[in-house]
């Protein structure tokens, strides 16, 4: 009797967990919309706001360990934000806090993706055109 009752424990642990990320990929991707219609609406500061607030969501640590696979997903989805707050603050005419963010994007993508790589080249590509506005 003991032992169905720690598999039925086992069972729902691994229920809940399950629950928790379809939750967190729900929110994610509501948020993912807001950023989209705020940016597309030109309101700019508003979008900023999504994509700080994601960011820190996110960088819930500066320590990642880069050979660990687990946090890969966590890894790009940050540096996605990162050129996407970078894009935001671009057409809000904020230069200098884009060139900050498309720098944490190209790091980043280079470091987990490989300086070869199209995200990491796209990055590169809006970074040196950030750059050029300073």
């Amino acid at each position: 009797m003991t032992v169905d009752i720690v598999i039925a424990l086992i069972v729902l642990l691994f229920a809940a967990m399950i629950v928790a990320a379809i939750v967190r990929v729900i929110i994610s991707r509501r948020r993912v919309r807001r950023f989209a219609d705020l940016r597309a609406a030109g309101r700019y500061s508003e979008a900023a706001e999504v994509a700080r607030s994601m960011i820190s969501k996110l960088a819930f640590r500066d320590d990642f360990d880069w050979d660990d696979l687990q946090h890969e997903q966590f890894r790009a989805s940050l540096f996605s934000w990162h050129l996407s707050l970078a894009y935001v603050l671009f057409e809000a005419g904020d230069y200098a806090e884009s060139a900050r963010h498309a720098a944490e994007a190209v790091d980043g993508r280079t470091r987990l993706l490989g300086a070869l790589h199209p995200d990491t080249i796209t990055a590169r590509h809006f970074q040196t055109r950030v750059d050029s506005m300073l």
